[in-house]
């Protein structure tokens, strides 16, 4: 699961083993365990047997362009990413390739200020897809996301906010080296309706992710991690600002996350392709 390099709609937000949206790549990946309070369970019927985990993600890709995609998966949380190390606020994150089973969780209903969109799950891809359109998530505007709940997955429904559009200052996204020597300096402008801001550094061996408290404006990436990954010609890096509420229901651990875009300095998205020395 990932998410734009736009960061695109995924691979950033999502911790692996307690997934989390990803920065370069496809569907929504699991955030479990670094969202709020969360939101209610529903009643659940007869769903729920067993356990699993999903996400829900809405994604604020631009001024006219939103996009909602969703996964859900039987078994524990974490099963197909862990954590090899961690420094600070930051991981090194390994991720099997193969994903564990989708399954259906129901209709989506997500709503919010005067928008309102419903999602059905696509059997041919597993998932619910990236459907654009015309979502709730705006910077501070409230998003309320339910699910109808199925004979796996019970009813959810949680609600939480928009996070803002913010500026990267640090690193320069002008910059094509990223030196493993020395701590990697990460700062955005602080705005008041962002909690988290992910970043990502990755090597054809390994992902650090960090996430950092949006309100404290600036935060590092160790040496020790930077200097687990490859030296590399083919590396990246990229950041985004997202919320997240956990719902817990009847051996579900269900993540409804918003997020939305980091630029750099002249509203270029903040992803680039780097050199790892």
């Amino acid at each position: 699961m990932s998410w734009p390099l736009v960061l695109c709609c995924c691979s950033l937000l999502v911790r692996c083993g307690g997934e989390s949206a990803d920065l370069a790549g496809g569907a929504a990946t699991n955030v479990a365990g670094s969202g709020g309070s969360g939101g209610s369970g529903g009643s659940g019927g007869a769903g729920g047997q067993g356990g699993g985990y999903g996400t829900v993600l809405v994604f604020q890709v631009d001024d006219v362009h939103d996009t909602a995609t969703a996964e859900f998966h039987l078994g524990p949380i974490g099963q197909r990413c862990y954590s090899r190390a961690v420094a600070g606020a930051c991981e090194i994150l390994e991720c099997d390739a193969i994903y564990p089973p989708f399954v259906d969780a129901g209709d989506l209903h997500i709503t919010g200020g005067n928008k309102e969109v419903d999602m059905s799950y696509n059997v041919d891809l597993g998932i619910y897809g990236q459907e654009s359109g015309d979502y709730p998530g705006g910077p501070g505007e409230p998003v309320s996301i339910a699910g109808a709940g199925s004979a796996l997955v019970p009813e959810f429904v949680g609600d939480l906010v928009g996070p803002d559009r913010i500026e990267i200052t640090a690193p320069s996204f002008m910059a094509t080296t990223v030196s493993r020597s020395q701590p990697l300096a990460v700062a955005w402008d602080v705005l008041p309706n962002t909690e988290t801001v992910e970043f990502r550094l990755t090597a054809p061996n390994a992902t650090i992710q960090c996430r950092f408290d949006a309100q404290l404006g600036l935060g590092d990436v160790p040496v020790e991690l930077l200097e687990l990954l490859d030296p590399t010609t083919k590396g990246s890096m990229g950041a985004a600002p997202f919320n997240q509420e956990d719902v817990e229901v009847d051996g579900w651990t269900i993540s409804l996350v918003a997020m939305n875009v980091a630029v750099q300095q002249g509203g270029l998205a903040s992803a680039k392709n780097v050199v790892i020395q």
